[in-house]
């Protein structure tokens, strides 16, 4: 075979071999001048709308490089820029992705310099493009993932982490960097010592043996542990860890750790309210008792005060009894309350009075060592749920105890007036022009430092002791305070102590200093009264009570059989009192089936403690009066009175 039959096989082998690839290539000499191109370069340039003719062999491949014009002409500029400095040497290959669109797709390339010298020695290059859009596709995928899990792993405070055993590489996703406060660019998790002082003291040691056991033994874990920041800030924390083995042997730990901080908070809230409800319940049933025993004290005291009238030191010891029942009942009444979950109806309320019950409560328990000076200077009234307004000064006297517990001091509690102006500033922002109530409640112990001020309204913040708090208590008072259109100011410096401001709108009603109770004797009547308890000692205090204010009273301590004793002579009473909780029969029930018997028969309802029985059911329910338990003979003569006398819808608080 001559040289030139050879030369020519030669190039058909190689043409050929091009031919077969699927990259579009072209083989340049020296010059950029194109030797040689394959099938697939041809076919691109045919299904691009490209003259064949422009970019086959003879053509100088960077002049069509240099000539290129629109969104290409920059692209080209720098591809041509990568053959030169190849074909000068400069470089011993070039490689550059760029988009190349069609009218249908967007598709991506990537382009291919690399040397080639012939024979001769002259410098040759092969340039060839490939189609990597399904490349770059699967990449944006895989890149849109990556932001997906790490948008949901931020969301969901959660954080993936790996360990390698071969080299004792960690790896953390970017939460978990986040999690712990440190950055990415300085900090490196390999220290697993360093990363287990995260934690708290009491649970190092269980991580550490956690981790220990799944690397030597590949047993997983799951703990719930305390930890603490970078910047200082104590989380709660969740971590796992599972390991994976290849041949029996662990060759990777991996896990996560999830920020369950706001889960345990809320948890922690949720078994504070179900302990409030708790409460709330207990003392319900306690009430329903106590006021019946309450209601025999008083109404004892108040028959034996009648009784020893002249007996002057008798009357005083007496009326100290009295008194501690009344206080006692008034305590009841509050602790009820406070314990409630029903929300009760705003109405016109004077403050001054709910504060002085409050003070009262909280005197019984207080220590010997902290005092109380009281300054009422405003007798107004605002529009105002009573239960939760006493709520608010219950929890911010609370406050000002605990943080005079260990030295004692003043607590100080004024109420007064103030005009809250249009230009105020912005600690009382949010509050329209006008008057106002300032309830301001002050403390002479620790106080707060600026940080601490900040933040002492925020939900779940305390600086009390693990137990001693759930840091909803000022949350509350705040929550409250802005229902009713105020809010609530703090002033504090470290070791002087704390004052808390409460402004609430005034109402524009005449103002009235409190009355002294009445000590006239109690109105008194000779009607007939049916009296039902099924408590005994209550209903013989009664019988004396109402005989003593000569009523004629025929009593009974079963439903029943007073049901049965009415619809013998429907005629021979003019009143029915009947207590609301009994057994068989229910005083409600009872007041339904005497009014079938005789529609025109006043009914009074007296009950211990129900959340069954509201003010504005009476008309419907057919009854007169709704009275609360324990009452005194004056109370109970007025009320009685005003039901005979057709006053109807009476309550007795």
């Amino acid at each position: 075979m001559t040289h030139k039959t050879r030369t020519l096989h030669d190039r058909d082998d190689l043409q050929a071999t091009l031919d077969a690839l699927s990259a579009h290539i072209a083989i340049l000499d020296d010059t950029g001048r194109i030797l040689a191109v394959n099938a697939a370069w041809r076919c691109f340039a045919s299904e691009n709308g490209i003259d064949p003719a422009r970019v086959d062999e003879g053509n100088n491949y960077l002049d069509v490089c240099d000539k290129a014009a629109g969104p290409d002409a920059e692209m080209a500029a720098a591809f041509a820029k990568g053959i030169r400095l190849v074909l000068t040497g400069q470089q011993a290959g070039f490689d550059m992705e760029y988009p190349c669109d069609s009218p249908d797709e967007h598709r991506w390339f990537h382009g291919r310099v690399t040397v080639s010298s012939a024979g001769s020695g002259r410098m040759r290059a092969v340039v060839a493009h490939e189609n990597i859009t399904r490349r770059k596709l699967a990449e944006q995928d895989n890149d849109r993932m990556l932001m997906l899990l790490d948008q949901t792993q931020r969301i969901s405070r959660v954080g993936g982490w790996e360990y390698r055993v071969a080299d004792g590489k960690i790896l953390w996703t970017d939460e978990v960097y986040r999690i712990y406060g440190v950055d990415r660019a300085t900090y490196d998790p390999s220290n697993i010592k360093q990363d287990i002082g995260f934690y708290a003291h009491h649970d190092q040691k269980r991580l550490d043996a956690a981790f220990q056991n799944v690397l030597r033994n590949g047993v997983p874990y799951d703990l719930e542990l305390q930890f603490t920041r970078a910047d200082g800030q104590q989380l709660r924390g969740r971590t796992t860890g599972q390991a994976e083995t290849v041949n029996g042997r662990v060759v990777r730990v991996y896990g996560n750790i999830l920020d369950i901080t706001e889960r345990h908070r809320m948890e922690e809230h949720i078994r504070h309210s179900q302990k409030m409800e708790s409460i709330g319940v207990l003392a319900g049933g306690i009430a329903h008792d106590f006021n019946n025993i309450l209601s025999a004290i008083i109404g004892y005291t108040d028959l034996a005060m009648q009784e020893a009238i002249r007996n002057t030191r008798l009357t005083g010891y007496l009326g100290e009894v009295r008194q501690a029942g009344i206080r006692a009942r008034n305590l009841v009444a509050q602790i009820l309350a406070f314990s409630r979950q029903t929300e009760s109806e705003r109405s016109p309320v004077q403050i001054h009075l709910i504060v002085k019950e409050a003070l009262r409560m909280l005197r019984a328990v207080l220590p010997a060592t902290l005092a109380i000076q009281c300054k009422i200077q405003s007798y107004a009234t605002v529009d105002a749920d009573p239960t939760r307004i006493h709520q608010v000064i219950v929890n911010l006297c609370t406050n000002a105890f605990h943080a005079m517990q260990q030295t004692g001091g003043t607590l100080q509690v004024t109420l007064q007036e103030v005009e809250i102006p249009g230009d105020h500033d912005s600690l009382l922002s949010g509050l329209k022009p006008g008057p106002y109530l300032q309830l301001s409640i002050s403390d002479t112990g620790v106080g707060m430092n600026a940080s601490v001020r900040q933040r002492v309204f925020e939900p779940y913040f305390t600086t009390k002791p693990k137990g001693e708090g759930t840091g909803l208590g000022l949350s509350v008072v705040l929550g409250i305070v802005q229902t009713h259109g105020g809010t609530v100011t703090v002033d504090s410096q470290p070791g002087v102590g704390s004052t808390f401001h409460v402004f609430l709108p005034k109402q524009n009603a005449p103002q009235e200093a409190p009355q002294p109770e009445n000590m006239d004797s109690p109105p008194p009547g000779d009607e007939r009264i049916l009296f039902v308890d099924d408590e005994p000692t209550l209903v013989r205090m009664a019988r004396a009570l109402l005989e003593f204010l000569g009523y004629r009273v025929v009593t009974r301590t079963d439903p029943r059989e007073a049901l049965a004793l009415f619809q013998q002579d429907p005629a021979a009473f003019d009143l029915v009192m009947t207590d609301l909780t009994m057994p068989y029969m229910t005083g409600d029930v009872l007041a339904q089936e005497i009014l079938k018997i005789r529609k025109d028969i006043p009914i009074m309802l007296f009950t211990g403690y129900s959340d069954r029985i509201r003010e504005e059911h009476l008309p419907d329910m057919g009854i007169r009066a709704l009275v609360k338990k324990p009452f005194d003979a004056g109370e109970l003569a007025t009320v009685i009175r005003r039901v005979l006398g057709g006053l109807y819808s009476s309550v007795l608080k």
